[in-house]
């Protein structure tokens, strides 16, 4: 019997570690090819702080929400840039009907402005991570941690100037509960 449950506690841990590894892989595919996407419209041009009716942010926004309906997995899709004072600044960020209701009707349903400040990457980890984004390199918070909209798992890749520079990362959060219903299922 010993051996049968230390063979199946493996089986489990060798299942969940494949599974997490393949959402981490689907997860960073889909930042990087939505990343190319927001760099090819000028994600660069737009301010940190640019208004809600400009065309350009209007057109990203509207590309967000298209990635969106094509990922039923993917919750957020938004873009944060770094401020001279070293401040976390959300650029563009897209609604999302978290409650399936047809229509953006809840106060966390609704797009963050422009110019706020993100303060949601305070752990170490998260931390990392997001500096890793801003010099270069995709990165993935794997760790659920928790925001004012919800507790997520995040891509976050950066997002690169017509010269080539990082100007901004773009995260894409996976809600925590499907993430660890994706592991269970895999099981």
């Amino acid at each position: 019997t010993a051996v049968v449950l230390f063979l199946g506690q493996r089986s489990v841990f060798n299942v969940d570690a494949a599974q997490r590894c393949n959402l981490i892989n689907h997860m960073s595919a889909f930042a990087t090819t939505y990343a190319g996407e927001t760099e090819k419209l000028n994600h660069a041009g737009l301010s940190s702080y640019s208004r809600v009716d400009d065309p350009a942010y209007l057109q990203i926004i509207a590309s967000q929400l298209r990635w969106l309906r094509a990922n039923s997995l993917v919750s957020d899709i938004y873009t944060i840039r770094r401020s001279a004072e070293g401040k976390t600044l959300i650029v563009v960020d897209s609604e999302t009907d978290y409650d399936n209701s047809g229509s953006i009707d809840q106060d966390r349903e609704h797009r963050t402005e422009p110019g706020e400040e993100y303060s949601g990457f305070t752990a170490k980890d998260q931390a990392k991570a997001l500096s890793e984004a801003l010099a270069g390199s995709p990165a993935f918070i794997a760790d659920p941690y928790q925001d004012r909209w919800g507790r997520w798992v995040t891509a976050l890749h950066p997002i690169h100037d017509a010269n080539g520079n990082v100007e901004a990362v773009l995260g894409v959060d996976f809600p925590a509960v499907v993430w660890g219903q994706q592991i269970f299922n895999a099981r």
